[in-house]
């Protein structure tokens, strides 16, 4: 029971140590928002995704992996499915405009957008986001990776290294041509 308990906690406490920085940080953000700060801030969101997928996955030791490509997953497919509610509504206000000569601020389209992003995108992303208790193996590797590594990258990659091996002969005989002269 104590074993059980053990990561929990230590989940609820790195949470609240992530959560305390975000504040400290926003808190101490400078008013010339400059080249350093941009790094700073790129650095420190790195460091929330990295523990967004690590917090959740403590006291469990395999498939790790499994469990990124989950998320990597739901969040490509949330992020395909947000694009495709937000053009589809841009497109119905466009028509609105264009059609019924209703005027349509350009304003509203971002916020479309970010309405679209911010309730619908994150929902469906957290709804997608395996379950704590969620057991993996080798066997449940997305259907979806598998097609794109396999199918797509291996043919993509593959294709590059043809393209590759033909700049390098044209190098090479150009280098011989011109080590001739």
């Amino acid at each position: 029971m104590k074993g059980t308990k053990s990561p929990a906690i230590i989940q609820l406490f790195g949470m609240m140590v992530l959560v305390g920085l975000g504040a400290v940080y926003y808190l101490l953000m400078p008013e010339r928002l400059d080249g350093a700060f941009r790094l700073r801030y790129g650095l420190f969101m790195a460091v929330f995704v990295i523990s967004f997928t690590l917090l959740p996955y403590i006291g469990k030791k395999r498939h790790y992996s499994i469990y990124v490509l989950k998320l990597v997953q739901g969040f490509f497919t949330t992020y395909l499915y947000t694009a495709v509610i937000a053009a589809g509504l841009s497109a119905i206000l466009g028509a609105i405009d264009f059609l019924l000569g209703i005027d349509v601020s350009s304003e509203i389209y971002g916020d479309v957008w970010m309405i679209a992003a911010g309730i619908f995108g994150l929902l469906l992303f957290y709804g997608k986001v395996p379950k704590k208790d969620a057991e993996f193996n080798a066997d449940s590797y997305p259907v979806f990776f598998r097609v794109l590594f396999v199918n797509i990258i291996m043919l993509l990659l593959t294709l590059f290294t043809v393209v590759f091996y033909i700049y390098l002969v044209q190098v090479a005989a150009w280098t011989g041509a011109c080590l001739k002269t």
